[in-house]
């Protein structure tokens, strides 16, 4: 847990166009390594081009060991040490994004606090990731292994993905939500 903590601790933060932070080696290289191996066993939801699946895993499965990190309070509050937020309830998931996937340019919904992402995978993919929308220009945050980035909900926090043109894309998405129990769309 201590591992992806600092993670946050250390991330590099960016003002422009609006606020947001990159993180690098979120967890150790062997465990990193098991969740690439690992397989995702549960029902997906699929929402358009993309698959969302809840971490639901076994007991003592890396999945579940990533799920109760990353919804632990420590990490919430590492993101609100980041950010200068406070509360808030993590709920991990994995986003499968296939080909033909895009997300528009958008803020993320009222109910959340903020975003934690982590890509999962083991090349780097230099066309595909998330772009930071903003004036004077948008930023590119390329798909890289085991890195990510992660940011509080503003009115100015706005993002998309580009259209996935081959292969697809997985990532492990931390959306940080008000409530407890949000109503939420996948």
């Amino acid at each position: 847990m201590d591992h992806i903590k600092n993670a946050i601790e250390k991330s590099v933060r960016y003002e422009n166009p609006w606020e947001f932070h990159t993180i690098e080696n979120a967890f150790p290289a062997g465990f990193y390594q098991e969740l690439l191996d690992s397989p995702m066993n549960w029902a997906p939801a699929q929402v358009g081009h993309r698959t969302v699946w809840l971490l639901n895993g076994a007991k003592k499965h890396p999945w579940s060991t990533a799920r109760d990190i990353l919804s632990s309070q420590n990490i919430v509050s590492a993101f609100n040490l980041a950010t200068r937020t406070k509360g808030g309830h993590a709920i991990p998931r994995v986003n499968v994004d296939a080909v033909g996937y895009r997300l528009r340019v958008h803020p993320d919904i009222s109910s959340k606090v903020g975003t934690i992402s982590i890509n999962l995978c083991s090349d780097a993919a230099p066309d595909w990731g998330l772009v930071i929308n903003g004036q004077p220009q948008a930023i590119f945050l390329p798909f890289e292994p085991n890195s990510g980035y992660f940011f509080r909900r503003t009115a100015q926090s706005m993002h998309s993905v580009r259209r996935v043109a081959i292969g697809g894309r997985t990532s492990l998405m931390v959306p940080i939500f008000r409530a407890k129990t949000p109503r939420w769309r996948v």
